[in-house]
C-alpha cells in the first residue's frame, strides 16, 4: 500500500493500513518499545496510530498519518521536528531526546490530514483544504513562514505553522528534501523553498536562503503530476509520462549526463 526507507530504517503500510517497521531502532526510529538493537528478518509492527494510509521517514524521525487525517510522530524530537511540545525521553548526557512510541501532533487540531512528508530536520503536513503546514528547523528557510521565522525563539518550532504564501494556491502534494521543501498545485505549478546553494529553490537577489515558498519555472507542455525530492535534487513526472530534474548534479543525480551543472532550472530527463 505505501513504503517509506530512509537511512536507518524502513517502512511499509499493508492493505490492512498495519504499519510494520524495519532497521535500526536508535532514538526511537522505528516507533516501538523495542530496546536499541534492529530488527531480525520480519518487520516489527507499530501500534497506535489506527488505520494507517501514508508513512514517512526523515534522517531520525517519521511520520504516520491514518485513515481519520491524524497525524503520529516518533523518533527524534531534536528542533521540533515531531510537533509535538517537551516530547521525549530523559536522556543521558551525549544522549539526543526521543520518544519510542507514535504521539499524535494535537498542534494540528481538528484540520484533517490528507498528505505528510519528512525532511532531516523539519516535516511538513497538507490539509483536505489544501493548507500547507510546517515544523522543525527554520534555518535556511525550509519551514517557508517567510518573516514569522523572526517570531520564533529560536531557529526552530514543534508547533506547526501555516505556510501562508501557499493560501489558495489549491496544493495537492508536499515533498521535503534535506534542508528544502516543495509543494505541487492541482495545477501542474511547482513551489519550492529553503537552501538555494544546489538548485532545489529559486535564489532571489543571490541569497542562500529561499524563505518563502516561489514558483519554479517550468518548461510548457503537459502539466506535471507527481514531484519528489532526494537529498540535493528534485524530479517532476508530467501527465504524459515526461521526467524532469532539478538540483545538484553530481553522481549523476538529475540523470541529463555528466556535463550538466545542476541548477534550479527544470530539464527533460531523456
Amino acid at each position: 500500500h505505501n513504503v517509506a526507507i530512509g537511512s536507518n530504517a524502513a517502512f511499509a503500510v499493508t492493505s490492512l493500513g498495519r504499519v510494520l517497521a524495519f532497521g535500526a531502532n536508535q532514538h526511537g526510529l522505528l516507533g516501538v518499545s523495542l530496546e536499541g538493537g534492529e530488527t531480525k528478518g520480519a518487520g516489527v509492527e507499530v501500534e497506535g496510530v489506527g488505520i494507517c494510509v501514508q508513512v514517512v521517514t526523515g534522517l531520525e524521525h517519521s511520520l504516520a498519518l491514518n485513515s481519520e487525517g491524524q497525524v503520529f510522530a516518533w523518533g527524534s524530537s531534536v528542533s521540533g521536528r515531531l510537533g509535538i511540545e517537551a516530547l521525549g525521553l530523559p536522556c543521558r548526557a551525549g544522549h539526543l531526546p526521543f520518544t519510542r512510541v507514535p504521539e499524535r501532533i494535537e498542534g494540528l487540531g481538528s484540520k484533517r490530514i490528507v498528505s505528510v512528508a519528512c525532511g532531516e530536520l523539519h516535516s511538513l503536513a497538507l490539509s483536505k483544504n489544501g493548507e500547507v503546514f510546517a515544523w522543525g528547523s527554520a534555518s535556511m528557510g525550509r519551514l517557508g513562514i517567510g518573516r514569522d521565522e523572526l517570531l520564533l525563539p529560536t531557529a526552530e518550532t514543534s508547533q506547526p505553522m501555516l505556510v501562508t504564501r501557499l493560501l489558495g494556491s489549491h496544493i495537492v502534494q508536499v515533498v521535503c528534501s534535506k534542508v528544502n521543501s516543495g509543494a505541487l498545485s492541482s495545477q501542474g505549478d511547482v513551489y519550492t523553498w529553503g537552501a538555494t546553494c544546489y538548485g532545489l529553490a529559486s535564489c532571489p537577489s543571490n541569497s542562500s536562503a529561499q524563505t518563502e515558498p516561489a514558483m519554479l519555472p517550468t518548461p510548457q507542455g503537459p502539466r506535471i503530476s507527481v514531484i519528489a525530492m532526494g537529498k540535493l535534487h528534485a524530479l517532476a513526472l508530467t501527465e504524459s509520462g515526461s521526467v524532469f530534474s532539478w538540483g545538484w548534479a553530481g553522481d549523476g543525480a538529475l540523470g541529463l549526463g555528466p556535463a550538466t551543472d545542476g541548477g534550479n532550472l527544470c530539464r527533460a530527463v531523456a
